[in-house]
């Protein structure tokens, strides 16, 4: 049965609280960190939620900018993208709708579960820990993307930067990593050089090849070619084989062509397996990214980061009285490190409210009728229009007005020309 709230049931619940740790470690990890692994802000907001009674949106808001000192005075909607984006998704709070005695309504608020309050006391240790590293949380482990929680970017970078960790006396190139995390080259590629780029890893690469891979077309219409010639050659090796590239091609081809220069026989190579997919000896050739060399090595502040993720799999190990112990941390004293994540968010530059409101009502002045994707053009979207707007209508300065499936504002005392 569902606590009662306010002496009655809750209507419903959007998200299960029977989320917990689960017996496999690794899957407990990777929800950790696609959770809250990246974020100061994220952690503060499940620190700022409770298990026993929902808290509503504008409440939440306003305690996670009173626990933070008001270092970051953030948008209406920011507290409830993470809860609906992150924190919800992977069973860290459940959204619950109950009834209001004070207000006689259904209300909307956000509950942690028991998973989550299981992980409260990590994100209390991830804000502490992080609060002595010349990097945010957002630096070292990205944007968050779609994606399982194994593919997101702060699980990739975390076991990329383990696994340099644990190989220090060896070379790994990003195709090393790729295979044993089970992501593609490529991704881990970015990310390697991304956190080169922040200091965590040294990485040095000589590049990419981009290859057309041309399947054999086990349908196509038999001709009679003399096998003798670089096409019959090139087509009964595409028959045995069942896919080639002109790389692969040129290595078992270049012996008969002795006198032809390596690339040009390449290239020649390239155009005829063109002109054959077209005759429909191939299907739609396919393109592979194989990289040709790369080397990775961890610093000494990508250590440092490693040395933050170890004791939480530690706890995940099952080490309750270290998971006990991060109960016992205070917090609030390091909740204003959550500017650093402002900061590396491109959010630096955001006004306050009031100046919002005050270039918004003169632009609305200046234009009636504007709608919301006019103000994020013309302030490049560094204020939201639409939210603006919305509260620009509550205080009774400006009104709406519908025209089809599109919005118009007009200033209260202006006059609609419809």
């Amino acid at each position: 049965m569902l606590p009662l709230i306010n002496g009655v049931e809750p209507h419903s619940v959007y998200g299960s609280s029977s989320h917990e740790f689960t017996s496999d470690s690794e899957r407990n990890f990777e929800i950790i960190f696609s959770a809250i692994g990246n974020s100061e802000a994220k952690c503060l907001t499940l620190l700022c939620l409770s298990d026993s009674y929902p808290t509503l949106r504008p409440d939440l808001r306003s305690r996670f900018i009173r626990e933070s000192g008001s270092v970051w005075i953030t948008g209406e909607g920011l507290q409830d993208n993470y809860c609906k984006q992150s924190l919800i998704p992977f069973g860290l709070v459940e959204r619950v709708q109950f009834w209001d005695s004070n207000s006689v309504r259904f209300r909307t608020g956000f509950r942690l579960t028991k998973l989550g309050k299981n992980i409260r006391p990590i994100a209390a240790y991830l804000l502490k820990s992080f609060a002595n590293m010349p990097l945010s949380m957002k630096e070292v482990f990205s944007n968050t993307t779609a994606g399982t929680g194994s593919s997101r970017p702060a699980v990739t970078r975390a076991r990329t930067l383990e696994m340099l960790r644990d190989n220090q006396l060896s070379d790994l190139s990003a195709i090393d990593i790729a295979s044993v995390l089970n992501v593609r080259g490529h991704v881990v590629s970015r990310h390697l050089e991304d956190m080169a780029e922040k200091g965590l890893v040294e990485f040095e690469s000589l590049g990419s090849e981009r290859h057309n891979v041309f399947i054999h077309n086990s349908h196509e219409e038999v001709v009679q070619i003399r096998p003798n010639t670089l096409k019959g050659k090139i087509i009964a090796l595409a028959r045995e084989m069942g896919q080639v590239d002109a790389s692969n091609l040129t290595d078992l081809l270049k012996n008969h062509f002795p006198n032809t220069k390596e690339e040009s026989l390449k290239n020649y190579i390239s155009r005829l397996l063109w002109v054959l997919a077209r005759e429909g000896v191939f299907e739609t050739p396919k393109f592979r990214v194989l990289e040709t060399m790369s080397t990775a090595k961890i610093t000494s502040l990508g250590v440092r980061v490693v040395d933050i993720i170890l004791p939480i799999r530690n706890v995940l190990s099952g080490n309750d009285q270290l998971l006990s112990s991060w109960e016992t941390i205070d917090w609030r004293q390091y909740a204003s490190t959550i500017r650093r994540h402002r900061e590396s968010s491109g959010l630096t530059h955001t006004k306050p409210f009031d100046e919002q409101e005050a270039e918004v009502l003169a632009f609305v002045r200046q234009k009636p009728g504007a709608r919301p994707k006019d103000l994020n053009g013309l302030f490049r979207n560094k204020i939201n229009g639409s939210q603006v707007l919305r509260r620009l209508v509550d205080q009774k300065l400006v009104y709406k007005v519908r025209d089809g499936n599109k919005s118009k504002y007009f200033v209260l005392n202006s006059t609609n020309p419809s």
